[in-house]
């Protein structure tokens, strides 16, 4: 589904608005935070050593100048203001790639979920729109075929 590579983008999700699944790309802004969670214990075994054990990650990154992607035509399209509140607003768990899909390339896939939206205005009157967003699953590694 996600197998183009749209340039200058490094974020790529998919998510339904409305009744219609729609194709998103974005770029992180200067953030991809993978933080390990460490779970800490003390057993009588452990003569009071703390011991400590990774059991997953948090991911956490902001992506900036969302577009809608087109895939037929594979052109981006400047997103409505109420389209990406609406994706905000759904709550649902979404699909992203993280990386440049393009031949030869590795990319991370997860589901993540929108934890902030912001939006600034400059002068001329043209929106950008940040999402904060949040890793919910284990990231997977793929390897993109070369042609």
């Amino acid at each position: 589904v996600m197998g183009q590579s749209i340039n200058g983008y490094d974020i790529i999700f998919q998510a339904v608005v409305g009744e219609q699944k729609k194709l998103f790309a974005g770029t992180k802004s200067n953030n991809f935070n993978l933080n390990p969670k460490v779970k800490e214990s003390i057993t009588k075994e452990d003569k009071g050593t703390s011991n400590k054990k990774i059991t997953g990650y948090d991911t956490e990154f902001t992506v900036d100048g969302v577009m809608e992607i087109n895939e037929a035509e594979e052109k981006t399209k400047r997103l409505d203001r109420n389209d990406v509140i609406d994706l905000v607003m759904a709550g649902e768990p979404i699909e992203f790639v993280y990386g440049n899909p393009a031949p030869g390339n590795t990319v991370y896939k997860g589901k993540m979920v929108i934890t902030g939206y912001s939006e600034n205005t400059d002068a001329e009157g043209e929106a950008t729109y940040s999402l904060n967003c949040s890793g919910i699953t284990k990231l997977t590694k793929e390897e993109i075929a070369g042609v």
